[in-house]
């Protein structure tokens, strides 16, 4: 890639991703290193890096979901503190039966 290339190339992620934070850059760099987006064929352009930042973005909002998801499990009450004061809709049956 030539300067104007790799200068169209930031301005394009900088506009696509405004919201990433220099750790996730630093994330995504050392995961596309590893081939977590697939493998490199000879290039890397602009092109190469916006549909690795795209699987990234999924991988990213993917984390961010299951990180939600425990966090909000830590708030639901257990099944040992359900309410035992009352009766099933069957015990009242029988109840009114008798």
């Amino acid at each position: 890639m030539d300067p104007f290339q790799i200068k169209d190339t930031i301005d394009l992620v900088r506009e696509e991703y405004p919201h990433y934070k220099p750790e996730d850059f630093k994330l995504f760099f050392k995961m596309a290193k590893k081939g977590y987006f697939g493998q490199v064929f000879g290039r890397i352009d602009g092109e190469v890096i916006m549909n690795w930042l795209a699987k990234y973005d999924i991988h990213r909002d993917t984390q961010a979901q299951n990180e939600a998801i425990k966090a909000a499990d830590a708030f639901k009450p257990s099944v040992e503190a359900k309410n035992t004061t009352g009766i099933t809709y069957t015990e009242f049956l029988e109840y009114k039966k008798r």
